[in-house]
């Protein structure tokens, strides 16, 4: 109940003109709740997901949006997302007539799709509503990252998708889950210029600690990659100083290097790298090895190398995938693996759709280069950069949801090239 009062007054934030409160609520629902409240939500006795309410949020706008005739066209950053559509259109249609998948498990597997027509609303929110929601996320976000980091002190876990409350229950071996928006706040606030840099900088300082205590591999090499990018592409300083930096880092990296769970964490890497096409040994194979079998599964049928095995519910595939977690009957999760944004593209989008939904990121990523004189498009690239090659680690960009934050920079950029 307490997720649809928030869904209520987001909607009436949105129609009486406070649009920065109505996206900071969005941020609540995409996310969900900061996972304070968790992915779901009771509703009448009835479980939802909340981001369920985020896709109601979009749809209502844009159908009013419709019916009033204001919507605009789609910038040519973001056709493809026409094209998407499309395809999205002709795969259910063939999973309907032809895998005769029923559309209860059409509309509950795809539906997060729908999301991206978020794109559709962007010329309603000012640059300055933008930024107000974004400060009042990332003023939450600071505080989870001081919850974030009481968590190796205390022992208690505090993070979970599916809220604190069953967060605290779970397994304390490692913090690997972080506050929703850290990454985001840390891109921004590497890039950002900021009224009170040194408060700023020890929140990049905070936020890398954080990184360093998930000891997810991935996240580490990513935020490696970014400061390189960052140092080498987008920033203007001397040579001097760009070697005294690099020095610096690599000091700081090889230090790193002696602390015991990060060296056994890396160390194991070369480990799974060898065992790549023989057996699973650790998470790195187990992802790969995941994702192949089911690229290789899809690739001997010609409608799933296009159109993917649709958009059948977990419970009703009678596929017989032998790598995957097990759920709780002890049977190898088939399609719904949140190990691998690949595995998932290929089993949903097939190679076709994959290609089409990728190249939306792509195509956005490369407006972003081309403006890496502004401050978002910066911003914009490095956050895309990022969640590409957390993609093997994790699902969030194949989420509908995940145009989110890329379509609020887009905004962003575009104003400030006007000079808002």
């Amino acid at each position: 109940m307490f997720s649809l009062i928030l869904f209520l007054l987001s909607l009436y934030c949105f129609f009486s003109n406070k649009k920065a409160y109505s996206l900071f609520l969005l941020f609540f629902l995409t996310s969900g709740g900061f996972f304070i409240t968790g992915l779901y939500t009771n509703l009448f006795g009835i479980s939802i997901q909340l981001t369920d309410f985020a896709i109601l949020y979009v749809v209502i706008i844009f159908i009013y949006k419709l019916f009033t005739n204001q919507l605009n066209k789609l910038p040519k950053e973001f056709k493809l997302i026409n094209i998407f559509f499309i395809f999205l259109f002709v795969a259910c249609s063939i999973d309907f007539l032809v895998n005769e998948t029923s559309i209860s498990d059409i509309f509950r597997t795809s539906r997060h799709y729908i999301f991206i027509l978020f794109v559709y609303l962007l010329p309603s929110y000012s640059s300055d509503e933008i930024l107000k929601a974004i400060k009042l996320v990332f003023i939450l976000t600071i505080f989870q990252l001081f919850l974030f980091l009481t968590q190796p002190i205390t022992g208690i876990l505090l993070f979970s998708p599916y809220g604190i409350l069953e967060a605290i229950q779970l397994s304390k071996e490692r913090f690997a889950i972080l506050p929703p928006f850290l990454i985001f706040m840390y891109i921004w606030y590497t890039i950002y210029k900021s009224k009170f840099e040194n408060i700023k900088k020890l929140i990049l300082i905070l936020t890398f600690i954080a990184f360093v205590i998930t000891l997810t591999r991935s996240l580490i090499l990513v935020v490696i990659l970014m400061f390189i990018i960052n140092i080498f592409i987008f920033s203007k300083i001397n040579h001097y100083k760009k070697f005294f930096i690099i020095i610096t880092s690599l000091f700081v990296i090889f230090s790193l290097s002696f602390y015991e769970p990060i060296s056994k964490r890396f160390s194991e890497a070369s480990t799974e790298i060898n065992s790549l096409n023989k057996k699973v040994e650790g998470n790195m194979s187990f992802r790969f090895l995941l994702a192949s079998e089911r690229l290789d599964y899809i690739s001997k049928n010609i409608q799933y190398s296009i159109f993917g095995l649709g958009f059948i519910s977990e419970n009703n595939f009678k596929g017989n995938f032998k790598i995957g977690l097990l759920d709780d009957k002890n049977h190898v999760i088939q399609l719904d693996t949140g190990d691998i944004a690949w595995a998932t593209f290929f089993v949903r989008l097939g190679i076709i759709g994959t290609i089409i939904y990728i190249l939306i990121y792509i195509k956005l990523m490369i407006y972003f280069y081309k403006n890496k004189s502004f401050t978002y498009g910066k911003i914009g690239f490095l956050y895309i950069f990022a969640f590409f090659f957390l993609s093997t680690a994790g699902t969030i960009i194949a989420q509908g949801a995940f145009m989110f934050i890329p379509a609020l920079i887009y905004n962003l950029l575009r104003y400030e090239k006007k000079g808002f």
